[in-house]
């Protein structure tokens, strides 16, 4: 008799479904947030390799303060994510008549990694030129670290040859 009873009431049974749905829910909307902060973090990281290697190689001499002009301008780039955890490399790779070398190399916040001359694509760089290479590495802290790894590294890595000159020169 009470089995009968129980299973005819439906009072309740919306209350029961909500308890039920509304965890899976708000996971859902959090994990969705996270991953469109991600995408747009990605993208940043893309504008801001690009960008600076464009900066980096329209210029005939670089010193200093152009280069800390051109890392804030990628820290702006970046904005409204922090930019603790960003950070960026600058080598100039030159070609003096068939050897290959890295000519300078510049770091910003530690910067994003290791560039050997065996890293270029073949076909890239041309007798007695020089391209300019642009790593750059962020570090997303997740909001949601339970359910998502708790860091998120993106990477990216641009080249550019210069356009005024065949070497981009850097003074200190």
């Amino acid at each position: 008799m009470f089995f009968k009873r129980f299973k005819k009431a439906q009072g309740g049974i919306a209350a029961v479904e909500f308890a039920l749905i509304a965890p899976i829910m708000i996971v859902l909307f959090f994990a969705s947030v996270e991953v469109s902060n991600i995408l747009i973090i990605d993208r940043k990281v893309t504008t801001v390799t690009s960008a600076v290697a464009d900066l980096v190689a329209q210029d005939v001499e670089l010193t200093d303060s152009e280069m800390e002009d051109i890392y804030a301008v990628a820290t702006a780039l970046l904005q409204p994510f922090p930019s603790d955890d960003f950070s960026v490399t600058v080598v100039s790779v030159i070609d003096n008549g068939g050897t290959t070398e890295i000519d300078w190399t510049d770091t910003f916040n530690g910067g994003a990694g290791s560039f050997t001359v065996g890293d270029l694509p073949e076909g890239i760089l041309t007798t007695n030129a020089s391209v300019v290479v642009v790593d750059v590495r962020y570090v997303h802290s997740t909001l949601v670290g339970y359910f998502l790894t708790d860091e998120v590294e993106l990477t990216d890595r641009f080249f550019a040859r210069p356009r005024r000159v065949p070497m981009v020169e850097r003074i200190s």
